[in-house]
């Protein structure tokens, strides 16, 4: 996302120019869609400092080319059967609605 915003204003694309200044992390992952993101946040889970290396937009492909909303959707739709199923029992959750009549 910062390379086709700064091509448009000319400015340059940043480079590492010197390896002492970038920080040092346990892990590097290349690739920042779902898998990638999903790795990371294990990764902090665990306590580890991580880095995402990305050409494109964050959240990779099928986020912006539209296969994971829909999936998400589905998921949405399970937690929400579950939730409702446990608020009949004492375990103590609230429901709430997102997005109205269309969820």
């Amino acid at each position: 996302m910062w390379r086709r915003s700064s091509a448009r204003r000319n400015v340059p694309f940043p480079v590492l120019r010197n390896a002492e200044a970038f920080p040092r992390v346990d892990l590097c992952i290349i690739g920042g869609g779902p898998g990638g993101i999903a790795a990371a946040m294990r990764a902090i889970e665990y306590g580890k400092s991580v880095c995402i290396v990305e050409s494109g937009r964050v959240g990779g492909a099928d986020l912006w080319g539209g296969t994971v909303p829909s999936k998400m959707m589905w998921a949405i739709a399970d937690v929400v059967v579950v939730v409702r199923v446990a608020s009949n029992r004492p375990v103590g959750l609230r429901t709430a609605t997102a997005a109205g009549a269309a969820l």
